[in-house]
């Protein structure tokens, strides 16, 4: 992007935005039923099609049965998939050798150390998505080398804010994905100071997004005192 005059990248910025506001058409249905659904866990009203429940003078209960669900779920889920010895397993394919052997326990106990030490925010956000899998029934992992870290990093991707493109079959033969991001103006100046981002003009985004995960979380958007947030799809 650096080395693209202004007049490309906008072209090819436009052309990259049409593109993704017909990937976000297209699940338009899903993404109205995914919210009707996680309103339901946090017992909001859902407005009813014919009539109102309490025109009817019907009693409304809210049951917790699907977070309890949800809870047992990322309980166990978390203890088979964050053992005690580590997350991560090796295993030779082919014959296996004493020297390949060696190799591949150096390979576990170095990926150990970095998803356990290193990546203090690795086990929480694994236990955070682990709730919310069975919820929505997908979720997504995203890895990569972060410049303000200086090191790898794997965050928790919500299922409203990956859009893939209508006809993919899986993710390796998508024409396209994109995600969501949002962050604090903080944050994202300290990219651009890494390089990681092109400067842009500052813009007002809405924090509250995603608060019905956050009502479910028993939390809530947090505030900045110039209230100023980037969105970057």
């Amino acid at each position: 992007a650096p080395t693209l005059d202004d007049d490309e990248l906008n072209r090819i910025g436009a052309q990259i935005r049409e593109e993704f506001d017909d990937d976000d058409s297209s699940r338009s249905e899903w993404l109205s039923t995914y919210e009707e659904g996680l309103s339901a866990i946090t017992g909001e009203d859902i407005t009813d099609d014919v009539t109102n429940r309490s025109d009817r003078n019907l009693t409304e209960v809210t049951h917790p049965l699907i977070a309890e669900a949800s809870t047992q779920f990322q309980a166990r889920a978390i203890g088979e998939l964050f053992p005690a010895s580590g997350p991560v397993g090796t295993q030779v394919v082919g014959e296996t050798t004493e020297e390949l052997q060696d190799q591949a326990n150096r390979v576990s106990t170095y990926m150990n150390y970095q998803l356990t030490e290193q990546m203090e925010e690795y086990f929480p956000d694994m236990d955070q998505m682990l709730f919310h899998l069975p919820q929505v029934g997908h979720t997504f992992k995203k890895s990569w080398f972060d410049p303000t870290l200086n090191r790898i990093t794997s965050r928790f991707v919500r299922a409203e804010d990956f859009v893939v493109e209508a006809g993919a079959i899986d993710l390796f033969t998508a024409a396209r994905y994109s995600q969501i991001i949002r962050m604090s103006r903080h944050e994202y100046d300290r990219y651009v100071d890494q390089g990681y981002y092109l400067p842009m003009a500052a813009q007002e985004s809405d924090p509250g997004v995603g608060s019905l995960d956050q009502e479910i979380e028993g939390t809530t958007p947090s505030t900045l005192t110039d209230n100023s947030y980037v969105e970057l799809l």
